[in-house]
């Protein structure tokens, strides 16, 4: 996913977000690190893809990475989160998100 867009849509056409949203919940640190710098990879690309990463419900299940003891699994979920985050912003997700609450 991180040589670029078509490659990164075919990973997630080939159905492998419900695949990675398990690794998340692996106790490996090692495990969710890979995880997680393959959603940052896939996210980074364009709005679609950030979007698809929102539908399979991954963003929430990255969010418990942010407090665990290995800083590079930290770093790893903050990428992630981001990259995808700058693309949720032009879709006005976020605006979606606090007017539901």
């Amino acid at each position: 996913a991180r040589h670029g867009a078509p490659l990164a849509k075919e990973v997630v056409e080939s159905g492998a977000l419900p695949l990675l949203k398990l690794c998340l919940k692996e106790p490996s640190a090692t495990l969710r690190r890979i995880t997680l710098s393959c959603l940052g990879c896939i996210g980074q690309h364009n709005t679609d893809l950030a979007s698809a990463l929102v539908r399979e419900g991954l963003l929430p299940e990255v969010l418990p990475c942010l407090r665990h003891r290995d800083a590079v699994l930290r770093r790893q979920a903050c990428r992630a989160l981001a990259v995808s985050a700058q693309h949720l912003d032009e879709l006005g997700w976020f605006k979606q998100e606090a007017t539901a609450d």
